[in-house]
């Protein structure tokens, strides 16, 4: 009798310890969830903050470009020469470089982001498309191209898409 009393004795003692186990192991992954979370935020934070940031950069270059390029036409000179010289010049100054530099830093991150968490699945798949859409503006700012009405209209459609996402990402953002 006294064996069965201590048997149960050491069962519910072992049945408490491993449910207070499975307890603790539970609250950690949860806390390794919300960490894993709190990450994620925070690195596509700093992707639409990198990417704004270069949105506006790049349109100034592509701004730049326009205007250097509307002179040339109405002053008759060769364009593609006067669009050469002013890249010459951005290169020289390290402003290319500097693009490309921006480019691949927010390519890295956004490989830091490649498995979202399912809220973040759907913003993921906009930021997929956001970035898309700068990298074609950013080539459009590394090297004009094309006629000037649509190299012009190139540029607005790319901001704007740009602009759209970037909205649509703050909304969709848990």
């Amino acid at each position: 009798m006294i064996l069965k009393n201590i048997t149960i004795c050491v069962l519910l003692l072992l049945i408490l310890f491993i449910s207070s186990s499975c307890n603790v192991d539970l609250n950690s992954c949860n806390a390794d969830t919300k960490k894993s979370q709190e990450n994620y935020k925070a690195n596509l934070d700093e992707v639409l903050q990198a990417i704004a940031g270069e949105l506006y950069v790049c349109n100034g270059f592509c701004n730049v470009y326009s205007e250097i390029w509307s002179k040339a036409i109405n002053d008759d000179e060769d364009f593609s020469k006067v669009l050469s010289k002013a890249r010459d010049r951005a290169e020289e100054g390290g402003f290319i470089k500097t693009l490309q530099d921006k480019k691949n830093k927010i390519k890295f991150l956004m490989k830091e982001l490649k498995d979202p968490p399912d809220e973040y699945k759907e913003s993921y798949n906009v930021l997929l498309d956001l970035y898309t859409e700068y990298t074609h503006l950013e080539s459009l700012a590394e090297e004009p191209s094309g006629s000037l009405i649509s190299y012009n209209n190139d540029v607005n459609e790319s901001i704007n898409k740009c602009q759209q996402l970037m909205e649509k990402i703050k909304v969709l953002k848990p």
